[in-house]
Order: structure tokens, then sequence, then C-alpha cells
């Protein structure tokens, strides 16, 4: 029999291991950084903008020599001329003077604020009649007010995001030092086992395992490898085990983690490190367990793909996200259920579900199955957790759901 635990008595163990940071890093173009994770903070050395600058095509001025114009009795200050898009050269502003300037063009000294063109006559004889006041630095991004010189553009450990992109390019940052993809080695046992493209002969399944947590877990920052199918073989197991710890930064075993004869799992965890839990009280994934060897993680999986899907979502996904640093959580929406749901298992159950709607409410519905079912994941647009210490949902209670 099993001595399971609770899914947060297993997290709380998996996240309290002493495991090495991730450190391996390398040197990318900023073109090609999103979706990996940052290594180091950038800190900014330049203000953006450089300059100030207007936010409105008008006139550069002192807010001064406006205060108190209107349509009635305008200022008037003379225009000494354009200033063009990428000038260098300085302007000075003299008192009761301006500047026509375009949109993003640089202030010049002395000028405080920018009228928009549309409270502006201009006459023939060079002289610009103002027709509102304007208040000091209004229309105008002043130097530094988007990034300022020391500040950090970009924090480590951050997942980067196209969104992240603009700031460092207006920086000039052209390469960012990122983590590494993080390595997770996958090896499905089982004497039934063929591989995707075989047809399967009398009792045998395809591995639908390898693909399922290769798709599951592969992203722009992490890398999973797949091995070739193991027997039930003690000596053979181990083998590729040590060969895929050598290879990889986690390791994932799925199969052979259930109580019986040609269980061979937990047996070579044990050889090769420490099993820390053997058994988690949730339905599907009762037979997860985790270890470390060779001073790496290494879960032990249910061979059921819906039990082992969502034991990674549980607990392979987080410390992966742990280990590199990154602070992130499952998107969620709350909906009611369409039914009533009974659960009393004395474990906790996580279900898939269909999000539905009619004119006036929004919905969830259950997706029943057996574990070894594999055809609700392609229907699921979520899952809930039920705890285990309830007897279900009431039709009409609202559930958080985890969006897939």
């Amino acid at each position: 029999m099993f001595e399971c635990v609770s899914a947060n008595k297993a997290l709380k163990i998996i996240f309290n291991v002493k495991l090495n940071t991730f450190q391996k890093t390398e040197m990318v173009s900023l073109s090609k950084a999103v979706g990996k994770v940052s290594a180091e903070h950038v800190l900014s050395v330049e203000n953006i903008p450089p300059y100030d600058r207007s936010s409105v095509d008008g006139y550069a001025l002192k807010a001064s020599d406006t205060f108190g114009s209107s349509q009635s009795l305008p200022s008037i200050l003379k225009c000494m001329g354009e200033i063009e898009m990428g000038e260098r050269a300085e302007r000075i502003l003299d008192d009761y003077m301006c500047f026509k300037i375009p949109t993003g063009g640089k202030l010049p000294e002395n000028a405080d604020s920018v009228v928009m063109i549309e409270y502006t006559d201009y006459t023939d004889d060079g002289f610009c009649c103002v027709l509102k006041p304007v208040a000091p630095f209004e229309n105008v991004i002043k130097a530094g007010d988007d990034i300022k010189i020391g500040q950090t553009a970009l924090y480590k450990n951050t997942l980067i995001e196209a969104k992240n992109i603009g700031a460092l390019a207006a920086l000039g940052i052209s390469e960012l030092k990122v983590k590494k993809r993080f390595t997770v080695g996958v090896i499905s046992t089982g004497d039934e086992l063929v591989e995707v493209n075989e047809k399967p002969k009398g009792s045998q399944i395809r591995d639908i395992n390898s693909t399922l947590l290769y798709a599951a877990l592969k992203n722009s920052y992490i890398e999973v490898k797949t091995y070739p199918i193991v027997k039930d073989n003690k000596n053979q197991l181990k083998e590729t085990a040590l060969k895929a710890l050598n290879e990889n930064d986690m390791l994932l075993i799925s199969g052979g983690s259930s109580v019986g004869e040609k269980d061979v799992v937990y047996n070579v965890l044990c050889e090769l490190g420490e099993v820390l839990f053997h058994g988690v009280s949730i339905k599907p994934g009762k037979p997860t367990m985790f270890a470390v060897a060779e001073s790496k993680p290494v879960f032990g999986l249910p061979g059921h793909p819906l039990a082992a899907f969502f034991t990674t979502r549980l607990f392979v996904l987080p410390l992966i996200d742990k280990m590199l640093g990154i602070e992130k959580t499952e998107k969620s929406i709350i909906r009611k259920a369409v039914s009533n749901i009974p659960s009393n298992h004395g474990r906790e159950e996580i279900l898939p579900v269909i999000l539905l709607k009619d004119e006036e409410n929004e919905f969830f519905e259950p997706l029943f199955s057996k574990s070894s079912i594999i055809s609700v994941l392609n229907k699921a647009d979520g899952y809930i957790r039920i705890d285990k210490n309830s007897e279900g949902i009431k039709k009409g209670e609202k559930v958080r759901v985890q969006l897939l």
C-alpha cells in the first residue's frame, strides 16, 4: 500500500529539496530573446528619451510667455524657425520667441513647453499668436520620463516577452545574457509499450506518454529529450536512467510507479538516490513518486496518460519554474457548475472540464473518465480541483477553472 501525501505536502517536499539553482547561461541576440529567462538585471546607462521632446505638433516656447493669453488677447511671439526631426544643432530660445516643432522634435534650450498648433495663428511677417496659455512642461516628454539612467529595464529571472523588447532596443541592447534551456529527460517503461508509429499486437499499446510529456513540457526555455522505451527490466532501466541523468537537468520516468511485481522504478530510484515520497492523495495520479538522484530531481509518473499529464502540471512544471527563478501562475477563471458533481474518493480530484455559456451565464461541465482515457484532454478547456474532504460541487456553485 502507498503511504500517500497530500498534493500540497508533495509540493512542499519538492520545493524544500536542496537543489542547485540553475546557472547555465548563454548570450542571444535581442530578436531571439523572447521566451527565454533573463540571467541578470539589465540597468539603463542612458535616459530614454535622451532629451526633452515635443509630444505634439506645435511651437516650443516658454510657458510664462503665454500666461493670460486668449483668443481676444493672444500672446505674440517671434518665430525663429523650424526644428527638424533628428536635428543635431542646438537652438537657444530667448524671451517672447518660439520655434515651430514636430511631434518628437528636440526642445530648444530654455524652452519648457509646447503649444499645440491648433491654438495658434501664424502671421505673414513671422509671428506666432498663441490663443491659449500652456503650463510648464505641457505637451513635453522630459529626458528620462520613459527610462532613467540607473533604472532596471529588465529584472533577472524574467520570462522575456515581446513587450520587454521595445525598451531594450531603445537602450541600444542588441544581446542579452539568458539562461540556457532547462533539459528534461523522459523515459517510458513497460513490456506492453510499442512506438507510436508501430501497429500494436495482442495486448500491446502505443507509448502515448513520451510524446504527450514532450508536448506538455517543451517551450522556449525547456528542452525535452525522449529515450527509447524501456521494458520492465531493472538493469536496463537503471542503465538508461543513469544516461538520462548525465544528459539532463531533470528526469521523468513514466510507468512502473505502482506497487507490483514488475514495477521496478521505485527500486531503481532507491539505488540511484533517495525517494522522498511514493504516492500522492490525488485522483488521477496516486502512484506519483519523487526522488533525488545524482543531485537532480526525478519524478516517477503514472503510466496512465491523463494522470501523467496532470501530475506534470501540478508538480513538474512548478519545480522547473522554481529552479529557473520564474514566478508564474496558471491562468484561471471563475465559472459555475452546470450540474451536481459528486466526489467522495478520500483523495483530491483533478477533473477535466469544458466551458459553456448561454445568454445569461457562463458554466463549466465535467468530463468524467477513467485515468487511462486520453481523449478527454482533446476536448477539455481546463480542469478543476476538488478537495479530498469535499463531497462534491453543487449545481450553480462558483469554482475556479485552471485553463489549459
